[in-house]
């Protein structure tokens, strides 16, 4: 009997100090896509090669094309994720793939050009967005009816939002020449449908309304210089924000650049890693 306790509490002390490094290092991933891998076999078993060599906690998709509640289940299972959400089945859906319990699910897709969703994973409260592509006035009433959503969690809560914003920030300012506001300038002009401009200028102003709702960029809190977040362009429109309840516990944000990622999307994937 005294054998059997013993083991007993050796065990629990085993996987207690397991669960213990889990939470310690515990990571989301954000990561659009593109079309959802193309729909592409072969990028999709890239895709789950490197993704068990981050090993995140939860994965933030942007661009699910052409995945179902089935499919994504299936892929990520393959990763170590027995659960996952989709907000639609058609067009550009957002998803989330988890290592445990996804709660409290929320899919919003009327009067928005992708959508976004909400879930209660933990103690986290996450929302996963894709602003519009096409307007930044659309982006401005997108955000600003996410943000009225996260208004309603109580402010001791932890809260991240993260996914495509399709939204430059000022900081990254210096990213943003090399003619870039001109080729702006001429897809207006070829498609009437595309307002990037305000007052023809560069528009900062969605991620100016996320700062102001007090949302600390996870990227800057660690970075004073942008790099890239595309593999072919510099500007970023992928973020990780943060309320201050969960910045407490942020120790680090980082695009991951290398040769695997470049195949699997024309995003480089975000990740943010916490300590509590």
């Amino acid at each position: 009997m005294k054998r059997t306790s013993i083991f007993i509490f050796i065990l629990f002390f085993i996987i207690s100090a397991k669960a213990q490094q889990k939470q310690d290092n515990f990571k989301i991933l954000c990561y659009n896509v593109l079309h959802g891998f193309e729909s592409n076999p072969k990028v999709m078993d890239k895709y789950v090669t490197w993704v068990k060599t981050i090993d995140p906690d939860i994965v933030a998709f942007q661009e699910m094309n052409k995945f179902t509640d089935k499919s994504l289940k299936e892929l990520a299972a393959r990763y170590g994720h027995y659960y996952s959400a989709i907000s639609k089945e058609n067009g550009y859906p957002v998803a989330i793939t988890s290592k445990y319990p996804i709660r409290d699910l929320i899919k919003v897709d009327d009067h928005m050009e992708h959508g976004y969703m909400y879930a209660k994973i933990n103690d986290i409260n996450l929302f996963v967005v894709h602003l519009s592509s096409w307007s930044f006035f659309l982006r401005e009433k997108e955000i600003q009816r996410i943000l009225s959503h996260a208004a309603l969690i109580p402010e001791n809560e932890k809260i991240v939002i993260t996914g495509d914003f399709n939204s430059l920030c000022e900081t990254d300012s210096l990213t943003h020449k090399d003619g870039y506001l001109e080729r702006v300038k001429r897809r207006e002009q070829k498609d009437p449908r595309y307002k990037a401009l305000n007052n023809g200028k560069l528009d900062y102003s969605v991620i100016h309304t996320v700062k102001d709702a007090g949302y600390s960029d996870s990227f800057l809190m660690f970075h004073d210089a942008f790099t890239r977040a595309f593999p072919k362009h510099l500007r970023r429109v992928d973020y990780l924000w943060l309320n201050p309840q969960m910045a407490k516990y942020v120790i680090a944000s980082d695009f991951i650049y290398d040769d695997k990622n470049n195949e699997i999307s024309d995003h480089f994937p975000l990740l943010v890693k916490f300590k509590f």
